[in-house]
């Protein structure tokens, strides 16, 4: 162990730092949480949705909000995954492409209800497929002059219920990607501090390299960025706050780029996600900042 710049160093190349990996647990109960809280959300933006949809006369701000829909359904299960303190992936995107598909469903019973003047609910796939069939003859909206029907109409809807079931699945597999769970306190890791941005690193797969040989002083010859640029190195530490025995880092690089009409691109590259680090590099790099940051008022 050796400390350059402030920044302790625990070199160690027969067992580089590992990043964190989810555990893949899930219970019964977890599941109950889940289905629970995700029939909840999906119904209430399913309403949202469909009353949207049928009295918003512009086609280009439905499908705006068909691809909302479908991402907000995602998060949902998401959200609720992570209250039910599901550590798999898979498994919220299993659930993912059930919320999908039952986003469909819940939103076309509720758009036929108004339909109808909210005189009848029709709960039957069956029957919906056959009043699909039966509007699909005249259209059920137009554009201009244009009014879609038959086989072109079908084709819409399957867009439509593609881009929802598609958007949830991407939101749901995602949405615990980049989060931490201590298994020995049974909670997510909710303590996160950001440093100030670092210079932009060019060479990325050597500072990744470094970092899992535990040259963590390759963070600090980066130095802290001023004045702030538009291509930077973010540095995050995390820790379970209650039981001060997992700690994390994780580092990326930013680079936004500014386009001829004004608009912005940002990339972001990761370099380490969730590392596991100890106290001692945890409190290191933390210190440091201080100390730069101090010397930089001076």
């Amino acid at each position: 162990m050796d400390t350059q710049f402030g920044i302790i160093n625990k070199i160690n190349k027969d067992t580089p730092y590992e990043c964190y990996k989810h555990s893949n647990y899930t219970n019964p109960s977890s599941i109950f949480i889940l289905l629970a809280l995700g029939t909840i959300g999906t119904l209430i933006l399913s309403a949202i949705y469909s009353y949207a949809i049928h009295y918003i006369p512009i086609v280009v701000l439905n499908v705006i909000c068909t691809i909302f829909f479908g991402y907000l359904t995602g998060v949902i299960v998401g959200i609720s995954g992570k209250i039910a303190k599901i550590r798999n992936s898979t498994i919220l995107t299993i659930f993912g492409i059930i919320f999908g598909l039952f986003a469909v469903y819940s939103s076309w019973v509720i758009w036929l209800f108004e339909l109808f003047q909210r005189q009848e609910w029709v709960f039957n796939p069956v029957t919906i497929l056959h009043i699909m069939q039966f509007l699909s003859i005249e259209g059920v909206w137009s554009s201009g002059s244009f009014t879609p029907t038959g086989f072109l109409l079908y084709i819409i809807w399957f867009v439509e219920a593609a881009i929802i079931v598609g958007g949830c699945i991407y939101a749901s597999s995602t949405y615990i990607k980049n989060d931490a769970f201590c298994e020995k306190c049974n909670a997510w890791v909710n303590d996160k501090y950001k440093l100030f941005n670092l210079n932009y690193v060019c060479n990325s797969t050597k500072l990744k390299n470094l970092l899992h040989q535990g040259q963590f002083s390759a963070l600090s010859d980066l130095k802290i960025q001023n004045p702030p640029g538009d291509a930077y190195t973010t540095v995050e530490l995390s820790k379970c706050s209650n039981c001060n025995e997992l700690y994390l880092l994780t580092v990326n690089t930013v680079k936004i780029i500014r386009k001829s009409d004004e608009t912005f691109k940002i990339y972001k590259t990761t370099i380490v996600q969730n590392m596991i680090i100890d106290s001692e590099i945890y409190d290191s790099i933390k210190s440091w900042e201080q100390k730069e940051l101090l010397l930089s008022q001076k």
